[in-house]
């Protein structure tokens, strides 16, 4: 029995052991397990791993010190996860994410800080390399992670880890200490040994303009301590205390090095934090100070310098009375206005933006002497300076215009004599200077008479005028000579129709056309038919005619138009179709058929009840409204008015058209008809008869009507009388509705 039992029980722990594999297998590892080791890699085969602790700064991933000593290369902090085949980490999921803790314990507490997540456990097989899809690296780290599978060869061999490097966050007090592991489940993992955090500082911007805001902050520091932020000359910025956890931030507006940008583009400013009550040295940061640069300055006469100027420019920027002037530039003080003068007169000021950009635009040259002028762009003692160049200035009122318009001309810096002034271009084939008017200049070189001028038959677009100190003719075969100035006009299109009003008789009325270009051909649109040819062109002077038969058009107002012919997408077309040129005429009732036929209906006004008008005509009786035959009472008497119509006049009894006393009001008697308000006086009640005295003339009603209207005490007053017309204007056709209601 014995022998029995003890063959079972081996045979029980015999299975057990070919089942308890199988059963680990089915049992998924439910979390993260392990301990990982932490030391320093330079991503080029030197590795260490540390036996305590390292330290690194706050925000940073190099490790100044190993296990109480100097690294001794530069290296990232690196955790290992792997040696050789050995697994210092078991995961569970197929993420995992860091975290920084003040403790050691293999489980998630509630001052952890989560500060980069998304690592592919997969990507520690994969050969060492940047680390990609990672969530953005929270509390001021912006270094790069790095993952994969390093060899390191010494003496002993060589050996495989799966390794992760990267910094720690920025924004953490000296006592976390700790990188735990967490893969989605509830256990997490502490690196093994320490890691000692460093005070740390940092800058934000560490480069920009003079005067830009800049703020200091500092972590992993004595907690409420008072430190010094200093220039490195030892010029005190300001002063910050640090909070219970080591933390502080300063902010404060940088020192102006009143840089020129020709000396010296870029300098780097240093500061320093101190302990205040040590003197001690904390850290020393950095900052990029940009000098001021201009980009750009330019005229209306479109000579300019483009590119970072100071105040080593040379040569003159060139110029016109009236020029707008444009001035771009960067890197100026964000905390002070940009002044633009010349001669010391201010003619804009611009503020820069955060980054110290200005765009100075909406300047215009004034009236200035001919010569050199000193431009200045100065922000407070700073300045840079330019020479200004003033050119004789011809100018031309208005730019632009039509033919015919008539032009007037000024000169400003001319010299003291005659001048003579030349037209370019009268017709496209014939490019030669014409001359149009002599003009006299005064000491103050600007014209001492009235010069004046016609925009003659030309063609369309610009043309120059050229002032010169002598008579060449009145033609020039060339321009090749030097003129005094010159300025510059834009003939614009422009249609007109002859006769207007036209008639329908089946004459001919023409659509004349001056200011066109000659390269181009034109698409014509009337509002009367389709026009053929389809296309038409104006002359070399840029000159056209369209005749037209006067047949077919009804009365009214038509309108003639030239199209330029659009361009596919594919060769910058808009889609958008403008007229060139367009204009309007009128067509007159003579010889149109429904017109004389409306006129020969005879019509003539009966009688007038109420709002409604009757009226005779050839063709039978209309009733229609008395407001489209604009009727208005143009006289009183008695009890009779006189009213005119659009087609006749007629007198009727005040009743027809509901004259009624409706008020008397501190003497003025007002009285309502369907033709609109009268006023008036009353001047006498005789035997029950009431006289109103009106502008139209007298209205006589019975007293009794308006008794209720009068005073107690009534005696004659004498009242001022306006007449209110009322009467909606007829339309130029409204014997047309009437001929429709007829049909009807």
């Amino acid at each position: 029995m014995v022998k029995i039992t003890m063959r079972k029980s081996l045979a029980i722990f015999i299975l057990a052991t070919l089942v308890l594999p199988m059963l680990t297998f089915a049992a998924p590892v439910s979390a993260s397990t392990g301990h990982p080791a932490i030391g320093t890699y330079n991503g080029s085969g030197d590795f260490l791993i540390a036996t305590t602790s390292v330290n690194v700064t706050a925000g940073d991933m190099i490790v100044e010190a190993i296990d109480g000593a100097t690294a001794p290369f530069v290296g990232y902090l690196t955790i290992v996860f792997a040696i050789n085949s050995t697994l210092l980490v078991d995961f569970s999921g197929a993420q995992f994410d860091l975290y920084m803790s003040k403790n050691g314990y293999s489980n998630l507490t509630a001052d952890d800080v989560l500060y980069a997540s998304g690592f592919s456990v997969s990507d520690l097989n994969l050969a060492y390399d940047l680390a990609t899809g990672i969530s953005t690296y929270r509390l001021g780290s912006m270094d790069d992670f790095y993952i994969g599978t390093i060899t390191n060869t010494t003496a002993e061999g060589t050996t495989s880890y799966k390794v992760l490097s990267g910094p720690i966050p920025f924004d953490i007090t000296n006592d976390y200490q700790f990188i735990k592991i967490f893969d989605g489940s509830a256990t997490l993992i502490a690196a093994a040994g320490v890691i000692n955090v460093q005070p740390a500082l940092d800058i934000t911007p560490d480069y920009g303009p003079a005067c830009a805001a800049v703020t200091i902050s500092g972590v992993a520091l004595s907690a409420d301590t008072l430190y010094n932020i200093t220039y490195q000359n030892g010029s005190l910025i300001g002063q910050a205390y640090t909070d219970s956890r080591g933390k502080f931030t300063f902010t404060w507006n940088m020192i102006d090095l009143m840089n020129d940008h020709c000396i010296d583009g870029y300098d780097v400013v240093t500061i320093d934090v101190i302990v205040a009550s040590t003197g001690a040295l904390v850290g020393t940061l950095h900052f990029g100070e940009m000098s001021r640069e201009i980009n750009l300055i330019a005229t209306g006469s479109g000579i300019c310098y483009i590119g970072e100027l100071g105040n080593c420019s040379e040569g003159c920027i060139q110029a016109h009375i009236f020029d707008w002037l444009w001035i771009e530039g960067d890197h100026w003080c964000p905390t002070s206005n940009v002044v633009i003068a010349i001669d010391g007169s201010v003619i804009g000021t611009f503020s820069a933006n955060g980054t110290g950009y200005f765009n100075g635009t909406g300047m215009t040259i004034p009236v200035l002497t001919m010569g050199a002028h000193t431009l200045t762009v100065s922000q407070g003692e700073f300045f840079y300076q330019y020479c200004l160049s003033i050119n004789s200035t011809l100018l031309v009122i208005p730019s632009s215009g039509s033919c015919g318009t008539p032009l007037e001309f000024e000169a400003y810096g001319f010299p003291e004599g005659n001048v003579y002034l030349y037209w370019y271009g009268i017709c496209y084939d014939e490019p030669v200077l014409v001359w149009f008017s002599n003009a006299t200049v005064g000491s103050d070189g600007q014209f001492n008479v009235s010069v004046t001028y016609e925009v003659p038959a030309t063609y369309g677009g610009v043309h120059t005028i050229y002032a010169y100190g002598s008579y060449y003719g009145t033609s020039m075969g060339s321009d090749s000579l030097e003129p005094i100035s010159t300025a510059d006009f834009t003939v614009t299109p422009s249609l007109w129709v002859l006769p207007d009003p036209v008639d329908m008789d089946g004459s001919l009325f023409t659509v004349y056309g001056c200011g066109f270009d000659p390269t181009m051909s034109y698409y014509p649109d009337t509002s009367a038919s389709e026009f053929n040819p389809y296309s038409v062109y104006c002359d070399c002077c840029g000159q056209l005619q369209v005749d037209i038969v006067a047949a077919g058009l009804r009365p009214g107002l038509h309108s003639f138009a030239l199209y330029a012919w659009g361009l596919p997408c594919s060769e910058g077309g808009s889609g958008v179709y403008t007229p060139v040129a367009y204009t309007t005429f009128t067509v007159s009732t003579e010889g149109d058929l429904i017109a004389e036929q409306l006129a020969s209906i005879s019509a003539l006004l009966v009688s007038i009840n109420g709002t409604t008008a009757t009226i005779s005509s050839t063709i039978g009786a209309l009733q229609l409204d008395v407001a489209t035959i604009n009727a208005q009472i143009t006289a009183l008497d008695g009890d009779v008015a006189t009213i005119t119509t659009d087609i006749g006049t007629l007198t009727t009894s005040l009743a027809s058209i509901g004259a009624t006393v409706t008020s008397i009001n501190n003497g003025v008697a007002t009285i309502q008809t369907t033709l609109g308000t009268v006023n008036g006086t009353v001047t006498s009640i005789n035997n029950g008869v009431a006289t109103i005295q009106t502008t139209l003339g007298t209205v006589n009603t019975n007293v009794a009507s308006i008794k209720g209207l009068l005073p107690v005490d009534m005696t004659p007053v004498w009242i001022a009388v306006v007449l209110s017309l009322v009467a909606a204007v007829a339309a130029i056709y409204s014997i047309v509705m009437i001929r429709g209601k007829i049909a009807a």
